[in-house]
């Protein structure tokens, strides 16, 4: 998948992992070690894609997400700072619900800091609700995550 003007959707080789951790490192305060990213290549469950632009190069937005049963969890979401405000994580969410829809899966869920208002923002038109809160949830400090779930395919939200 393309998008328009940012280049194109597609999985991440092991190779383009140091562009994924420039991104994760730039991105946020605790960043994941690059052998994590590593790992979670070789998980049947487990899935990286990348926006890489339309003249090659390091991916410039990742997603990692993981494909349980009914369900797809997203773990980690960022694009890089020098391509932030062009929608590159609206159209990996994008693509994503409609690999979603394909497979089967019934929701979509994922953490997020209450203290990240543009993710908030980007969840909630995306029609992401908050179903719960899990306490002291980040090391770096311990914030609070808000539990937030897209149901697809006919499900609901499930009960609070």
């Amino acid at each position: 998948m393309t998008c328009e003007s940012t280049g194109k959707i597609r999985a991440i080789q092991l190779s383009e992992l140091s562009g994924v951790h420039t991104i994760e490192r730039m991105s946020f305060p605790n960043p994941w070690p690059l052998h994590i990213f590593k790992q979670e290549l070789t998980h049947s469950w487990s899935r990286l894609w990348g926006v890489f632009p339309a003249e090659g190069g390091a991916p410039v937005a990742f997603l990692l997400f993981w494909l349980v049963y009914d369900e797809v969890h997203i773990l980690n979401i960022a694009t890089h700072p020098g391509h932030r405000r062009k929608s590159l994580a609206r159209s990996l969410l994008a693509r994503l619900q409609e690999e979603s829809l394909r497979v089967g899966a019934r929701y979509l869920t994922l953490e997020v800091r209450p203290s990240n208002d543009p993710a908030l923002k980007l969840y909630g038109e995306l029609g992401f609700e908050v179903v719960g809160v899990r306490p002291r949830y980040y090391s770096d400090n311990g914030e609070d995550a808000l539990g937030m779930v897209k149901p697809l395919n006919g499900a609901s939200v499930p009960a609070r």
